[in-house]
């Protein structure tokens, strides 16, 4: 965190700059898209984010971005293309960051769901 803002406030910090610095892209059917080296070495990005690198990859897993690849190096993968997603027609259907992730898969209602401790009875093999 920084200065107080979570991965969700970094994410939508990052939608920002992607615009700001990309363009529509022809290869990604007119998305925006900007290369990884020039989103690196944009110095308001540089100031702001602590780790780009974790910021990308928590907007690519909530799907707000793809890219190639798991992790994005500098230098390595300086010609990659970050693309942003379309965040703006899930926000006006009221959906938060989160619902933008793979339209197939619904997360649960609460973790409480996922984690019910089992039966006693169920834990010591009991019938």
């Amino acid at each position: 965190r920084r200065g107080g803002m979570d991965v969700e406030g970094e994410v939508k910090h990052l939608v920002g700059d992607i615009k700001r610095l990309g363009a529509p892209s022809a290869a990604h059917d007119g998305k925006i898209a900007v290369k990884f080296g020039v989103l690196f070495d944009d110095d308001d990005v540089a100031q702001f984010y602590e780790a780009l690198v974790g910021t990308l990859r928590a907007a690519k897993k909530r799907g707000v971005v793809h890219f190639q690849g798991q992790m994005l190096l500098k230098g390595a993968h300086d010609d990659v293309d970050v693309v942003l997603l379309n965040v703006r027609c899930a926000r006006q259907q009221g959906l938060g960051l989160r619902a933008l992730s793979h339209p197939g898969l619904t997360r649960p209602a609460s973790l409480r769901e996922t984690m019910r401790p089992r039966s006693r009875r169920a834990a010591h093999g009991a019938a």
